[in-house]
C-alpha cells in the first residue's frame, strides 16, 4: 500500500461501496442514504421489493411471521463480514461482530478501522 498517497473513505464513500456489495450478495435494492438506525438483520425487509410488497396490509400477527422469515441470518451476516474485510482491507474482531448490529455501527466501525497500519493488504 502506498501511504503517501493513501487517504481514508469518507463516511459516505464507505456506505454507498457498502450498498452495493450488500445489493449485489443479497440481491437488494438498497438506497443511499440508508436509515441509520437500521438493523443489519431487517436488510430484507427495506431492500427486498417483494418482501416490501408482502408487507403492506398484512395484520400484525402476520407481520412478525414474515419479518421472522425474511431476517439476514447468521451466516450472511459472516458472509458480510468476510466481504467487508476483503473490500474496505480492514479486520474486523469476532468479538466485535455482535455489537455491529446497527447500520451507523458498523459503517463507524469501517471507518474508524482505516488506519493504514491496521489494514490487510489486498
Amino acid at each position: 500500500m502506498d501511504l503517501e498517497n493513501w487517504t481514508p473513505l469518507t463516511t459516505q464513500e464507505i456506505e454507498k461501496k457498502f450498498i452495493g456489495m450488500i445489493n449485489d450478495y443479497l440481491k437488494l435494492n438498497l438506497e443511499y442514504p440508508v436509515d441509520p438506525n437500521l438493523s443489519l438483520k431487517d436488510l430484507r425487509l427495506v431492500g427486498d421489493t417483494k418482501v416490501i410488497e408482502q408487507l403492506q396490509d398484512v395484520d400484525e400477527e402476520s407481520l412478525e411471521i414474515i419479518k421472522k422469515n425474511f431476517e439476514i441470518d447468521s451466516i450472511d451476516i459472516l458472509e458480510l463480514v468476510i466481504q467487508i474485510e476483503e473490500e474496505f482491507g480492514v479486520v474486523i474482531d469476532d468479538k466485535d461482530v455482535a455489537t455491529l448490529l446497527r447500520w451507523e455501527d458498523l459503517i463507524g466501525y469501517i471507518a474508524d478501522s482505516q488506519d493504514p497500519k491496521k489494514m490487510k493488504q489486498k
